[in-house]
């Protein structure tokens, strides 16, 4: 069932709560198909064709639905001010990772992840393989990759930052990060 369908169902079930749904999809597909013929002339096999085709991709989307003409109001919180980029000499403990990644999972959305993680890694540093088990616990590459883009700033060894691709369910998305390592 396409995740459009979900969400459509959702209000109609919903319908007499106020408030607002916000939610995340993302998803993987793959076709396989194989076909194969015979070019007869007189009776006799001219050609004969076989041909497979696999294709795949994947789809990620975002949805904020609101019920009922509903008032809920978001409230801004202070953030701290992100650093880009600092000095590292030492990286964080794998207590303080545990702990980060338990505070990560709190968060139903990537998207709240994605602040979450910025704000408990701004003034640390991380290994390459630390980044790549936060960037696990994400749904959706996009979030991913912001979080890979700023966490590089963070890391101690760049050397070994291609491992954070591991992460990454998608092609696309390990090729941008790439393009944006190699443009700094």
């Amino acid at each position: 069932m396409p995740y459009y369908l979900v969400f459509i169902l959702f209000s109609i079930l919903l319908s007499s709560c106020e408030g607002t749904i916000s939610g995340e999809a993302s998803g993987r597909y793959e076709n396989n198909s194989s076909y194969s013929y015979k070019k007869t002339v007189n009776g006799k096999v001219v050609e004969e064709v076989q041909s497979k085709q696999r294709d795949n991709g994947g789809f990620e989307g975002e949805f904020n639905l609101v019920i009922n003409g509903g008032d809920t109001v978001d409230t801004a919180v202070d953030l701290p001010e992100l650093n880009p980029k600092i000095r590292c000499t030492q990286i964080l403990t794998p207590v303080q990772i545990e702990q980060i990644k338990a505070q990560l999972l709190k968060n139903t959305l990537d998207k709240n992840r994605l602040l979450t993680a910025k704000v408990a890694i701004n003034d640390h540093c991380l290994s390459s393989d630390q980044i790549r088990q936060l960037l696990a616990l994400f749904t959706m590459d996009k979030y991913r990759l912001d979080l890979a883009q700023f966490a590089y700033g963070h890391v101690t060894d760049k050397t070994n930052y291609q491992i954070t691709k591991e992460a990454f369910s998608m092609e696309q998305s390990k090729e941008q990060l790439d393009r944006w390592v190699n443009a700094l």
